[in-house]
Parts: structure tokens; sequence; C-alpha cells
């Protein structure tokens, strides 16, 4: 379910993106348009296919939760607790300052 998920964000990203060259190729079948619809419409397919490659990387937890600990400025520690569970110390980089957020780590698909 989570595949078709991401399938589907990735893919109505890119429809959005690529509406305004559908627009451009009609319109030019019946008259002539300017280069900077042209331009316009390959700017707006790459930027929403870096929207997009930004949202799946969003929509995984574990990547959301360092990507976010890294605009925080914040180091991430990997540590091995007790019972086998893996856990991400997360500290916060400031002179006179340390704060320490525990993440649980997600299992792996083996």
């Amino acid at each position: 379910m989570k595949v078709f998920k991401n399938i589907f964000i990735f893919t109505s990203i890119l429809g959005i993106g690529g509406t305004p060259y559908l627009i451009s190729t009609i319109v030019n079948r019946i008259v002539p348009i300017p280069w900077p619809l042209y331009s316009i419409s390959f700017l707006s397919i790459a930027c929403s296919s870096a929207i997009g490659s930004i949202a799946i990387l969003l929509t995984n937890e574990q990547s959301k939760s360092i990507f976010c600990a890294k605009l925080r400025r914040r180091q991430l520690l990997i540590t091995k607790e007790p019972m086998n569970k893996k856990l991400i110390r997360i500290n916060q980089i400031a002179v006179y300052h340390n704060k320490t957020e525990r993440i649980k780590i997600l299992s792996t698909i083996k």
C-alpha cells in the first residue's frame, strides 16, 4: 500500500507539472505560440519533479526524522540500548545547551 501511495504522489505531481506542456502543445496545433511559453512548460516539469522527489523523501518516517533533525542543527548518534532495541539519540548542537531526544529505528526489510 505504501508503494502505491508513493507512486500515486509522484505521478500526480508530475501530471500537474506536465499540464502546461500539454496545454502548449494543444494550442500550438491551432496557433503558433511564443518560445517563453515552452520554456515555462519545461521549467514546470523540472520543478514538479524536484518537488516530487522531496515529497517521496518526506513520506518515509525515518528519513523525515533524520532530515528534520539535520535542519534543526542537531547531531544524530546511533546507540544500542538493552533488549536489542536500536535508538537514535539526537543531540542539539549549541554552545551551552545539550538536549537529547530518542527516536526508534524502523525495522528493515530482509
